[in-house]
């Protein structure tokens, strides 16, 4: 089982509880105690309140985008304080290797990459430098139009759903009326984020290699949708996504 991510404050907090837990169990099966069967309470909850310990230490160090195994040097006297250095360094901003950020946090490249006014103005500027034919530029542009108008119909319809107006199964239905893009033969950077619904919650932002991986192993449903960061309008399915 892959382990994901949890911030600093989390680890912390339950790494804190696991050592009063820790104290709390010695006071209890104290040596001079007649009662055996306490010394083997102590060990069974002692080896529980150890993997709880290694999961968390694992989970931390998949936040700073290193590798669980460094874990093992928790087990090496005087090397193991080395850990304390991860441990209280904050977290990757934006989706890594191991999962998705505990803080919802987006890097700015890709709030800067994704606002649509930036990429009306690109457009602009590649149609002015003869980059673009005019039909390119008016394609391009009538695309970006037609996303800004399905995003304020999700929004109406999203409004209507939390105000408990609609049912989710007429949510759904209009949700999946709305235009959308064909992604079956559009390329992805591996690494643009998206944001994925999936059980009626939403999820991310996380990458597309990421997002792939979960249709793949069938941790999610591929026919759940997905929309790019700082765009509310979903603009297509997991599945499509290559």
């Amino acid at each position: 089982m892959e382990l994901d991510r949890i911030r600093r404050k989390k680890y912390f907090v339950i790494t804190i509880c696991i050592s009063i837990l820790q104290l709390c169990l010695l006071y209890i099966c104290k040596p001079n105690n007649s009662n055996e069967s306490y010394g083997e309470f102590y060990f069974v909850f002692a080896i529980i309140l150890t993997i709880i310990g290694f999961r968390v230490l694992i989970q931390r160090l998949h936040d700073v985008n290193l590798s669980g195994w460094y874990s093992l040097l928790a087990l090496v006297p005087i090397i193991n304080f080395g850990l304390l250095i991860p441990m209280f360094r904050d977290g990757t901003i934006g989706p890594n290797e191991y999962g998705e950020d505990p803080k919802k946090r987006i890097p700015k490249k890709h709030k800067a990459s994704n606002d649509p006014n930036n990429k009306i103005s690109l457009l602009k500027k590649a149609h002015e430098s003869g980059i673009l034919t005019t039909n390119e530029f008016e394609r391009s542009k009538n695309e970006l139009t037609s996303e800004r108008e399905s995003e304020i119909k999700q929004k109406m319809l999203t409004d209507l759903y939390e105000a408990g107006l609609i049912s989710k199964y007429d949510f759904e239905l209009k949700l999946s009326e709305l235009p959308q893009i064909d992604l079956s033969n559009k390329k992805f950077d591996p690494s643009t984020l998206f944001y994925y619904a999936s059980m009626g919650k939403e999820h991310g932002p996380i990458s597309v290699s990421a997002i792939i991986k979960l249709v793949n192993s069938k941790k999610i449903n591929g026919n759940c949708f997905i929309r790019t960061v700082n765009n509310k309008n979903y603009i297509g399915r997991a599945k499509e996504l290559r």
